[in-house]
This record gives C-alpha cells, structure tokens and sequence, in this order.
C-alpha cells in the first residue's frame, strides 16, 4: 500500500502543475494577441447565455473579414463576467493572431479576461505549493513505511495471562 501512495500522491501536484503551464500558456497567449494583433471589427452572428445547474455561461459567434482577406467565423465561449459587457453589442473591436494559440481577443472583455487568468495563476500556484508539501510530507512517511514495516504484535485473549496470576 505504502508503495503506491508514494507514487500516488505525486498525481496531484503533477496535474496542478499541468493546469498552472496552461495558465500561463493563456496568459501570454493574450498578452500576446492582444499587443500585436491585427485590430478587427467583428461582427456578432450570436450570442447565448445559458444557466446550467449553478453554472452560468455562454457563447459567442463572430465573422470578421482580416485586412489580407481571410474569413474567419469562430465561435468563443464565454464566462458570465466576460458575457455580461457584450450583451447589446452588435459589432465588436477585436484583436486577431491567427498564429497565436489564443487567436482572438475581445478588447472589450480584455481587462476582465486577464485578471481572471491572473487569479487563476494565482490560486494554481498556491495549491500547488501546498500540495507539494503534502506529497513530500506523505512520500516521507512512504518510504519509512517501506524500510521499517511495523509487525503487528499478537496478543491471545483465549487463555488467561500466566503473569497476572
């Protein structure tokens, strides 16, 4: 048992890890986008909020034409914060990068987005931290587990104690 928790436990702190590199990845990506992007007015084609359970989120389609005649018509999902701004819009100013993972930028949403992502990288680095204590800590006890097993100590309770008589 002790063998696997010392590998277990590493699962966490390695998937947390993976999350706060793909924060990063988004946050560049927009900062990225949003400083050498092409600006672009978009058109919206639709926009949906939906209220699923205690979730709250939405969607947007835009349709722009590039200034070197690319179409592009994308479809971005939206969290209620970034939804709420862009109700009664009908066009939008954009920033686009196609070469950019995070192609697109509202820059209208774009203050709301980035803090986001910053909390976000700001409660990933956090947790990770103290999941990483957590798996040292537990992959210590692990490995003493391993070289010193406890024996179990057997007691008979069918026979009376020969001392105590």
């Amino acid at each position: 048992m002790y063998r696997i928790l010392r590998v277990a436990i590493w699962l966490l702190p390695l998937y947390l890890g993976y999350q706060l590199t793909y924060q990063i990845g988004v946050f560049t990506g927009l900062q990225d986008t949003y400083n050498t992007g092409e600006i672009v007015t978009a058109t919206v084609e639709d926009f949906r909020i939906k209220q699923i359970a205690a979730q709250t989120n939405g969607y947007i389609v835009l349709d722009f034409t590039t200034a070197d005649g690319t179409h592009v018509n994308q479809l971005l999902s939206l969290p209620v914060q970034m939804a709420a701004p862009l109700m009664d819009s009908g066009t939008l100013i954009v920033r686009y990068k196609p070469e950019n993972k995070h192609d697109i930028v509202i820059t209208a949403t774009y203050a709301i987005h980035r803090n986001m992502v910053v909390v976000n990288m700001a409660v990933l680095t956090l947790s990770l931290f103290m999941v990483v204590l957590i798996a040292v800590w537990a992959t210590r006890l692990a490995n003493r587990k391993i070289a010193r097993p406890e024996t179990p100590v057997f007691v008979r309770v069918d026979q009376p104690d020969a001392a105590a008589g």
